[in-house]
């Protein structure tokens, strides 16, 4: 009997040493467990947050496109002569020995635009200008010249007509007055 009490008291022992490192083994598992959720809680953090950056550079891409294409453009308004000076859009001067000026004009007058990376010719319909025929194009500011910054092509009908800009680079982000006579 006291060889197997021995015996038990042995076994005993060894049971509860194999608990003790099964119990140690089960917190180490736990520890771990813990450990890799809170990766995966840090994990979906970032991805998250990257998620979020991403967004941020697809919009900035698109504020950088669209100011481009807004700074390569030309912002411009048709209209005929006799309304533009009824408006006070453009003004004569004293006696009209210096020609036409350009009165009252805001930046919400310039509506239309084209961009200059697309295209370089404005085109103008006269139905769409209110006037009958396009006889002569005159553009303001007076700065920008005939035949050297931009041409001027009339349809033989006189209801259609074409700008076409030579030098880009002066109608870079240009607000510009059409004015049909």
């Amino acid at each position: 009997m006291r060889i197997e009490k021995k015996e038990m008291k042995e076994e005993k022992q060894k049971m509860e040493s194999e608990i003790a490192d099964l119990k140690q083994k089960a917190l180490a598992l736990i520890e771990k467990k813990e450990e890799l959720e809170e990766m995966k809680t840090q994990n979906e953090s970032f991805k998250n947050q990257n998620d979020s950056l991403n967004q941020k550079i697809a919009n900035l891409q698109n504020q950088l496109e669209d100011k481009e294409t807004r700074l390569n453009s030309v912002y411009y308004f048709v209209g005929a002569k006799d309304r533009l000076k009824d408006q006070g859009k453009i003004k004569g001067s004293f006696l009209g020995l210096c020609g036409d000026r350009i009165g009252d004009v805001t930046a919400e007058d310039f509506q239309k635009r084209i961009s200059l990376q697309e295209s370089d010719v404005i085109e103008i319909n006269a139905d769409e200008s209110n006037v009958s025929s396009i006889d002569n194009i005159k553009l303001f500011p007076k700065h920008m010249e005939e035949n050297q910054d931009y041409r001027v092509d009339i349809s033989g009908d006189r209801k259609t007509a074409q700008v076409h800009l030579l030098s880009k680079k002066t109608f870079r982000l240009a607000r510009i007055l059409i004015v049909l006579n």
